[in-house]
């Protein structure tokens, strides 16, 4: 061999091939970084929810503020945020259904994206992707923006002012655990631009005292809110001198007004007020009368009149709770951000009454503790009991923690110590050891796998709930989804919810969120876990417009092999209904006239028409178009009888069935989510009814509203997994549709 020639040819030499790859790598890393400093783009800040306050589980908007500096060309791009989701999850949401982010030379703007957080602890990764890749991307870590709060926690937002609010939730009698967060929202503070970024509040105080804060709202804002609230949302409306800019004619919130709206006058008396409140001093007592207290002046007033006041001959209605499509209103006809009321001693009690008109504002400590039973089932709330019973899927039987327990401890036992003292004592040879280590493995390998093939199905298998609730005076329809997929094998799924109810005809103002569902508690994967990532297999969550209608849906998101995962659905749409009837009655008695009609385009299965705290049995089957005359029927039984299955003893007392926390029975849980408060809330249950609370309709049936609940045989959307529905064999389903109907009071 010549004395120059190596044993190794150019491209082999050893630590040649290793050195290129990593200066192949710093050279692309180097480019890359270029790039983006090319760019010049920063992700300067974010701002999450009203004023940092939003909750975990709930859709949340965020604001990103993008710096791009002088002397550049214009740029495009998408944002895309990263979170955790309810399963430890790493994932994306972008939003395609919007324009996109647009930068000048020299700008800085904040932009709005929307997304749900899964934990409340999880750091936040904001990314700028343009058609050169990322442009600009930030990670932001949990200490550097206000964490989320519990699903269970209950918000308090007020918009305009303070109002005395943060004083009610004082008073609020609430474990220290529980109470009430209350978030201030300014008139610099931005509004979200779509309904969704309202999902965390449980109430919303708007204050239109200022003309200042009415100014800053533009339509899309006003938009967002008045459709939260057809759609579930509660409001607190102070309305006095600005009554002509809310509720006139091309009011803001004309829709809203309880009432035909007259005028602005002076208000004299207040006796009403303050006997509502039983206060201990008088409304501007200093001047020895109101003083300078404007009303907002409504007639032919629906819904519950809770306070009015003399004015002259006639009495003026001045705090008024209605429902406004699915959700609620309460208005007092005064502002609270105005003087007299702004300096009233007594103005944290009227606030804080005025909150406990729309349910649970009243909760007491004691009666927050008294059920205190449910720390040992991980959740906290009646959603993580439905969680519990979707779960449940035939043919796949959960293997006891005990058991599987008990063969850890046997496989480290057989393994160890046992092995040792057999070859030690009856072998003799303990490099033997080497055989029977391996034999034990396998033998438990075999065990494992023998055990998922016995336990566990291998098809696909769909549990699902669907709720569809219309309201005839709004024409709103809201349809709920739950839905639990049993996937065999580890595998990445689009997933997609498509509306198919005749119900859903028009586009304007229709939409589709399909994303994860949480799990409320601080139990094994409850969202109040500190918990961090389960594992690496991110997925995105992708808005886009189909047809004008709004679709976000997940892409790839991933499932473990025989793992579940638990999704919910929200779909909305004005709705072409035909007639639903003409009912009177009176509250006082229960008893109605009139004609129920079904005005839905399928048949209701087992029907009840609730009124009050009344039901009224319907035909077995009610035929889309049937109607039943009531002619002042009586009612066929309670409602709270028929939710806490109340029974009469030997001894002629009532009792009620005691709920059980782990009950799997999915009618029966379903029961209680849609009408929770009817049979008595936490008291009755030991649960929560926070984290979906706007599916109770209690509240609508206490404003003197009849409700038609039904059973339905087919499912009113449609459910693809990977571009292919499931097979009809695979899907255990449950559907119920509930239409509110209006009530003339007789």
């Amino acid at each position: 061999m010549p004395e120059n020639a190596s044993l190794w040819p150019p491209s082999k030499l050893p630590g040649q091939g290793t050195a290129a790859c990593a200066v192949a790598i710093f050279l692309l890393l180097a480019t890359l970084g270029r790039a983006q400093d090319a760019t010049g783009v920063r992700v300067e800040s974010v701002r999450l929810g009203f004023d940092g306050k939003y909750k975990v589980g709930d859709w949340t908007p965020v604001w990103v503020t993008l710096a791009y500096p002088r002397g550049k060309a214009p740029i495009e791009g998408r944002l895309e945020l990263t979170v955790l989701d309810g399963d430890g999850v790493e994932t994306t949401y972008v939003d395609q259904a919007g324009p996109p982010v647009e930068l000048e030379s020299g700008e800085e703007a904040e932009f709005l994206q929307y997304v749900k957080f899964g934990r409340v602890r999880s750091d936040l990764a904001v990314r700028l992707r343009g058609g050169q890749g990322v442009l600009a991307e930030r990670t932001f870590a949990p200490a550097e923006f206000p964490q989320p709060l519990p699903a269970g926690r209950e918000l308090i937002v007020t918009l305009g002012g303070e109002a005395g609010v943060a004083e009610a939730a004082r008073q609020t009698r609430r474990r220290p655990e529980e109470q009430v967060a209350v978030s201030v929202v300014d008139r610099d503070h931005p509004l979200p631009d779509h309904w969704r970024g309202y999902d965390s509040i449980d109430t919303l105080v708007l204050l239109t005292g200022g003309p200042e804060f009415l100014d800053t709202v533009d339509e899309p804002q006003w938009a967002a809110l008045r459709q939260w609230v057809r759609l579930g949302g509660r409001v607190l409306l102070s309305v006095g001198a600005q009554g002509e800019r809310v509720f006139g004619e091309q009011g803001v919130l004309a829709d809203f007004s309880p009432g035909r709206f007259v005028g602005v006058a002076p208000q004299q008396r207040t006796a009403g007020l303050e006997t509502f409140i039983n206060a201990a001093e008088r409304l501007g007592a200093g001047e020895g009368r109101a003083g300078g207290l404007l009303a907002a002046v409504l007639a032919d007033v629906r819904g519950t009149v809770k306070v009015a006041e003399s004015a002259g001959p006639t009495q003026r209605p001045m705090v008024v709770h209605y429902p406004v499509g699915l959700g609620q209103a309460t208005l007092i006809a005064v502002d609270l951000d105005r003087e007299p009321l702004a300096s009233w001693r007594e103005r944290g009690k009227l606030v804080r009454r005025l909150l406990e008109g729309f349910g649970g504002g009243g909760e007491t400590a004691e009666q927050t503790t008294a059920r205190g039973r449910v720390s040992h089932i991980g959740y906290e709330d009646l959603v993580g009991q439905l969680r519990a019973a979707l779960d449940d899927f035939p043919g796949v039987t959960l293997v006891a923690f005990s058991w599987v327990a008990a063969l850890v401890v046997l496989y480290a036992a057989l393994i160890g110590p046992a092995d040792y003292f057999l070859l030690r004592r009856y072998v003799g040879r303990m490099e033997r050891t080497w055989f029977t280590f391996p034999v034990v493995v396998a033998v438990f390998c075999l065990i494992a796998w023998a055990g998922v093939s016995y336990f566990k199905a291998d098809r696909l298998l769909v549990n699902r709930v669907d709720v569809v609730d219309v309201d005839v005076a709004s024409r709103q329809v809201r349809g709920s989804s739950w839905i639990h997929v049993y996937s065999p094998r580890g595998q990445t799924y689009d997933i997609s919810l498509t509306p198919q109810s005749a119900l859903a005809t028009s586009r304007e103002g229709q939409g589709t969120l399909l994303t994860w569902l949480g799990l409320p508690g601080s139990g094994l994967g409850g969202m109040n876990s500190a918990a961090g990532r389960l594992y690496n297999a991110p997925y995105r969550i992708v808005g886009e417009r189909e047809n004008g209608a709004l679709r976000v849906e997940p892409q790839e998101m991933p499932i473990q092999v025989r793992s579940t995962r638990a999704l919910f659905g929200r779909w909305w749409a004005e709705a072409e209904l035909d007639s639903a009837g003409e009912l009177a009655g009176s509250p006082n008695d229960g008893a109605l006239d009139g004609e129920v009609v079904n005005p839905l385009d399928v048949p209701l299965q087992g029907a009840v028409l609730l009124y009050n705290h009344w039901a009224y049995r319907m035909p077995q089957e009610m035929a889309p178009g049937g109607g039943v005359s009531l002619n002042r029927r009586l009612p066929d039984g309670n409602l709270v009888w028929r939710l806490t299955q109340k029974s009469v003893g030997e001894d002629f007392k009532e009792f009620a069935t005691p709920w059980d926390e782990a009950n799997r029975d999915v009618p029966r849980v379903m029961e209680m989510i849609l009408w929770h408060e009817a049979a008595g809330g936490r008291t009755y249950t030991g649960l929560l009814h926070r984290y979906q609370g706007e599916l109770d309709l209690s509240s609508h049936l206490a404003a003197g509203r009849a409700i038609l609940i039904g059973r339905v045989a087919k499912s009113p959307a449609r459910l693809s997994l990977g571009g292919e529905a499931p097979p009809d064999d695979a899907v255990q389903q449950w559907t119920w549709y509930r239409v509110v109907l209006p009530v003339r009071e007789e």
